[in-house]
């Protein structure tokens, strides 16, 4: 769906548990209010374990990561920003545009696909 080398695929090395953010992901990664993005709490995670196993230590990285994924979603000054952000190039922008342009082109052909 993305450019392989749109900016926002970038992630920093995970050093073989990647598994564990896809397991983030399926629990929902965040949970959301009426008033604002909250992290995943113990008993989100338990009631996704239940048809996922999660042993103690994925429980609490995905507790983890859902907690600096919030604070990280918080921040709001340019000093503040979080430490895995970097800086784009120009040769990112492109790619986040080709990425961006090839969805568009993706949706028109659908809803063309669609009328038929």
């Amino acid at each position: 769906m993305y450019d392989k080398d749109d900016p926002y695929n970038k992630m920093p090395d995970l050093n073989g548990c990647d598994y564990i953010v896809s397991m983030w992901h399926k629990a929902g990664m965040i949970n959301r209010g009426g008033m604002a993005t909250a992290p995943l709490t113990w008993p989100d995670i338990d009631a996704f374990s239940r048809f996922n196993y999660v042993n103690s230590f994925e429980a609490l990285m995905i507790i983890e990561m859902s907690r600096s994924f919030v604070s990280g979603l918080n921040m709001k000054n340019e000093s503040d920003r979080a430490p895995y952000t970097f800086t784009y190039t120009e040769e990112d922008w492109n790619a986040r545009s080709r990425s961006i342009d090839n969805q568009f082109r993706k949706a028109d052909s659908d809803i063309k696909n669609a009328a038929r």
